[in-house]
């Protein structure tokens, strides 16, 4: 019984995750900009033409699904339009930002809401558990529900701390570029494409998409602001912030670049020496729970059974 519900429980989760799986798969609009820009056959275009968009089977499936939930059990717009721009946040945050991202998500949470419910009734049903399947339905829907906001705070997370360790040397970059005698805008450009020469980094496919948004016509304050807005890193606020000052000033942009270079590089090792000094404690419970209990058991056990042997019964 316990064998079935176990391979139940498997099975569902590696459903949820083989749909997320299929469904963030397709390109991003960032990502389709970058292939269209990189292609020899663009040329001098400023802004890439639109592709006709090519999803698959399981985006479209999770689409339709998402925009037939919100249209029909979210009656009042204010309650859609921030459930829709909470969603939409978080999704930017982790990277996936095409037009039908928020209506995939909440497809795939649907879809393993009921599927996480339909296996642990399946399940209990097989295991002679009827009078439970109701409960364990619950605990499958609430297991479908959480396991896929559970994945995108990870892909948040793992991308913010790519972008946090490679900012200071894209602004190394910049300030190499400035000093040459290239203008802040043209430097962008410039470190953006050679950062996209690299295999899917981040921080070259963000300053290609603020390189974008500055030869569309909008100002570096609004690029930098939106850089950071759609990222949620508090590195790329700080510089948003402090490349807005710097530039309402009139300073010299190398040397705040250098200044904040500085500045996040101490606070890159603070986060560093603060790590370390949280392992100690890190390492207590484990010692406590297992290692000293082990050490014991090794050292005085042959004692205490020699002893016990000893001692006149």
């Amino acid at each position: 019984m316990a064998v079935l519900i176990s391979l139940g429980v498997f099975c569902g989760i590696g459903l949820v995750f083989a749909g997320i799986y299929l469904a963030t798969q397709g390109t991003t609009a960032t990502a389709e900009r970058l292939a269209s820009v990189t292609n020899e056959d663009v040329g001098t275009t400023l802004l890439p033409t639109e592709k006709k968009d090519e999803t698959s089977f399981f985006q479209r499936f999770f689409t339709d699904i998402g925009n037939w939930y919100q249209d029909t059990f979210k009656s009042d717009e204010k309650e859609v339009k921030q459930s829709v721009s909470r969603t939409k946040a978080l999704l930017s945050e982790a990277g996936w930002r095409g037009a039908n991202a928020t209506a995939i998500f909440t497809g795939v949470t649907i879809v393993a809401a009921a599927g996480g419910a339909a296996v642990m009734a399946a399940v209990a049903a097989g295991a002679g558990l009827g009078e439970k399947s109701a409960s364990l339905a619950v605990v499958g829907v609430c297991m479908g529900l959480f396991i896929p906001r559970m994945f995108v705070n990870r892909k948040v997370t793992k991308r913010q701390e790519i972008i946090t360790k490679t900012t200071p040397d894209v602004i190394d970059m910049l300030i190499l570029c400035v000093e040459s005698g290239l203008g802040l805008n043209t430097a962008i450009k410039r470190v953006a494409d050679e950062r996209c020469k690299l295999e899917e980094d981040v921080m070259g496919m963000e300053l290609r998409q603020m390189t974008y948004e500055l030869q569309a016509g909008r100002t570096r304050e609004e690029a930098f602001r939106d850089l950071a807005d759609r990222n949620g890193v508090e590195e790329l606020s700080s510089l948003a912030a402090f490349m807005i000052q710097s530039d309402k000033l009139g300073t010299n942009v190398a040397d705040a670049l250098r200044i904040y270079a500085e500045e996040s590089r101490i606070a890159r090792r603070q986060r560093a020496q603060e790590m370390a000094n949280k392992a100690a404690v890190k390492l207590l419970f484990p010692l406590v729970l297992f290692i000293f209990p082990t050490m014991f058991l090794v050292i005085l056990g042959p004692a205490m059974l020699l002893l016990r042997e000893n001692l006149p019964k």
